[in-house]
């Protein structure tokens, strides 16, 4: 029997799907540099927090910029900030955006935040197109992390059951499990199916929250490494710092080298290009 994995290459070498680079790339750094200045005007006028994380912030410390072949932006906001930036989007970006995120209007596409392009397309390889299928940039919300360690394990156990319950069912909804097989991913969907996945997202969302702004330690749970790991000390991110970002200053945390190396290790090597993480894509439309 074949893995997931094989099954996924064999599905992407038979579709109309290709890395996004060259000219294209370009064009889509520059989309995506738009949108985050966007973003950081409306962010600075309103007092709220944004700042880079992940590859994004990876680029700002190693490129000064985009990652050269990356096709995203990583952001996160802290919890408060997230839910004030709900309450205005509308009035203050809504002309050229949409925002898709848990406990917010119409259902989520993803356990974070999403702020999509109007008028554009941006088609991931083997998932289904649809109204949300725009360029992006992601927020990761910032929560705050129980200072006592029995609390803190029963709710980092309880949020990244949600969060695998909602990506797994996203995943058997969206055909990439394959529902004639029924090996254990795709009876793991099944059993789940009983809530839809864009309501696990919300419960997930709902989960992770914390009121305790004097924490010591705050995570980004929705994150590549999760609750767990991405647990950072408070005096890692605030005061948030200043770094240039293809020309620009944007926000990083206050202590890069203990962000990324928590997240990458030793993040100052350029990976080889097999190792390098890129995206599918079948379709992409500025």
């Amino acid at each position: 029997m074949k893995s997931h994995k094989e099954d996924r290459y064999e599905r992407l070498k038979r579709s109309a799907a290709h890395v996004v680079e060259g000219r294209e790339l370009a064009h889509l750094q520059q989309v995506l540099l738009e949108m985050v200045l966007d973003l950081q005007a409306v962010c600075d006028r309103n007092g709220l927090k944004c700042f880079m994380v992940g590859g994004s912030a990876l680029g700002a410390v190693r490129h000064g910029g985009f990652i050269p072949w990356d096709d995203d932006v990583d952001l996160s906001m802290p919890r408060e900030d997230l839910e004030k930036l709900k309450k205005i989007f509308r009035k203050e970006l809504g002309e050229k955006y949409i925002l898709n995120a848990p406990n917010y209007e119409g259902n989520a596409s993803n356990r974070f935040v999403k702020i999509l392009k109007k008028g554009t397309r941006f088609v991931e390889a083997n998932v289904p197109e649809d109204e949300r299928s725009c360029i992006k940039i992601d927020i990761f919300p910032l929560e705050n992390v129980p200072d006592n360690p029995i609390v803190r394990w029963v709710k980092g156990i309880h949020c990244t059951f949600l969060m695998f319950a909602g990506g797994m069912l996203l995943s058997y909804e969206e055909g990439r499990i394959r529902k004639e097989r029924m090996n254990l991913r795709a009876f793991a969907g099944m059993m789940l199916s009983f809530r839809s996945s864009s309501r696990w997202f919300d419960r997930f969302d709902k989960a992770c929250r914390s009121g305790n702004e004097r924490s010591r330690d705050v995570s980004l749970p929705s994150g590549r490494k999760h609750y767990f790991g991405e647990i950072l000390p408070r005096s890692a991110v605030f005061p948030l710092s200043t770094i240039p970002f293809e020309g620009h200053p944007m926000k990083i945390f206050a202590d890069p080298d203990c962000a990324l190396n928590n997240l990458y290790g030793s993040y100052m090597d350029i990976p080889p290009e097999e190792k390098r993480e890129k995206h599918y894509v079948d379709k992409i439309e500025f």
